[in-house]
């Protein structure tokens, strides 16, 4: 199984932040990415991988980890609130 995004970046070292600043973009865009709402552009990835040491292609798959462990998760929680009590 492939690492996320957010195992990375913290293997790295580095806050939500950090990761930001090095790319050149709003703090949302990282923490979207970790959560697996959004992934990262084609012309941020070259970027992420510098920023976390890692090759291009492990960027790319790390964030595919993310958008499927994210999508997981979202089903997840969506499916304790429909089952909840009211």
């Amino acid at each position: 199984m492939s690492k996320t995004l957010h195992e990375l970046r913290i293997e790295k070292g580095l806050t939500l932040g950090q990761l930001a600043a090095s790319l050149g973009c709003a703090l949302s865009g990282p923490g979207s990415w970790e959560r697996g709402r959004y992934g990262p552009s084609p012309k941020q990835i070259p970027r992420l991988a510098l920023a976390l040491g890692i090759t291009p292609e492990e960027a790319r798959l790390a964030a595919e980890e993310s958008r499927r462990r994210g999508k997981t998760m979202r089903v997840s929680v969506t499916r304790s609130l429909d089952e909840s009590p009211t």
